[in-house]
């Protein structure tokens, strides 16, 4: 069993064995510390660093560990002064009573340094695959999506680049690790896509409708089956649920679903409601409109590939702090917002 086990938040729980071995023994803290940092490739680094900080009689201590392993500082903290002030004194063979409390300061700078290390194994850039699916994504990377994941992953020191690609691709890729990970799409994807880890914060909640160029009463996916239906490949909620409808084309892009109903070679097409505004307006389809009332409303959740797991918890934590700081509203108002239609925001 080891030490510790560290939560995706960086919290250490630690075994009673650990703490035990850590008192009493001084091989201890040096199997406990190599436990708590995880690798064992650092044992030898920190018998190399033996004397260079406050042993005596060439016994291991918790002072020359730290001392001599660990940087100078971490986010700002002196290390060195700190484990030259606490552990030097105190956590000698001599002092049994006292340690207890300096191997709480000692988990307490390697759960710094571990999440410090956690932090220099992220990418420097992350290739997110995603498809032109204005105004969420856009060729130029300034859709609402974009500037959402753009500054999401800026506040990790991670620079963002997108691979716009049709809809299935976009899952193929960001399911094989060929991509990163890809842009917002319907919550439970990992069910069919296992190499997909999603964020534990919604992108955005989205209402997914038909259009059609005549007023036709909507009430659910069973009112579709009278009527000609396009949708795009790869668009999934759709794909399961419109079904025995008169007739179904799959297309692969959005300028073709539009353009099959504005040719009335179909009767309705299945997309996104605001996307789907936003398209008809730029594209001067006039008679087009979407049809009351949403098939569905769900939540949508940005994805990355599970070889970037250790990102989901703090991507997703830095999306929810800037829902609290007021950047994401901001993003939603310069982009979304200019369609002057009411949209929920998670």
């Amino acid at each position: 069993m080891a030490c510790t086990q560290i939560n995706p938040g960086h919290t250490m729980v630690i075994s009673s064995r650990c703490i035990t071995g850590c008192f009493y023994s001084p091989g201890g803290y040096l199997e406990c510390l190599r436990d708590i940092l995880g690798s064992r490739k650092m044992t030898t680094a920190m018998r190399d660093v033996h004397g260079t900080c406050g042993h005596t009689s060439g016994q291991w201590s918790a002072a020359a560990i730290l001392c001599g392993y660990f940087p100078k500082s971490i986010n700002g903290r002196n290390v060195q002064t700190l484990t030259r002030v606490f552990c030097t004194p105190l956590f000698g063979r001599s002092n049994p009573v006292m340690r207890p409390f300096v191997f709480s300061v000692l988990v307490f700078l390697a759960s710094l340094f571990s999440a410090q290390a956690q932090e220099a194994t992220w990418p420097g850039n992350l290739v997110l695959a995603t498809e032109h699916y204005p105004p969420f994504s856009l060729v130029d990377g300034t859709g609402f999506e974009d500037l959402v994941a753009k500054e999401v992953f800026g506040r990790l020191g991670i620079s963002v680049s997108f691979n716009i690609l049709p809809s299935e691709r976009v899952l193929s890729r960001a399911n094989s690790g060929q991509d990163d990970g890809m842009l917002a799409r319907v919550g439970g994807m990992s069910d069919k896509y296992p190499n997909l880890v999603q964020f534990m914060e919604p992108a955005l909640i989205r209402e997914f409708v038909v259009f059609g160029r005549e007023k036709v009463e909507i009430s659910g996916w069973e009112s579709l089956k009278p009527y000609r239906v396009a949708l795009l490949t790869g668009w999934k909620i759709f794909e399961r649920n419109i079904t025995g409808t008169a007739s179904l084309t799959k297309v692969k892009y959005v300028d073709q679903l539009f353009a099959m109903l504005d040719a009335g070679r179909v009767d309705l097409i299945a997309y996104a409601k605001l996307s789907g505004i936003y398209h008809a307006n730029s594209q001067g389809y006039d008679g087009i409109h979407p049809l009351e009332a949403p098939l569905a409303t769900r939540e949508s959740f940005f994805y990355l590939n599970k070889k970037h797991k250790n990102l989901i918890a703090p991507a997703s934590a830095a999306l929810r702090e800037m829902k609290a700081d007021g950047a994401y509203q901001k993003i939603f108002d310069e982009t979304i917002g200019l369609l002057m239609i009411d949209e929920p925001i998670p």
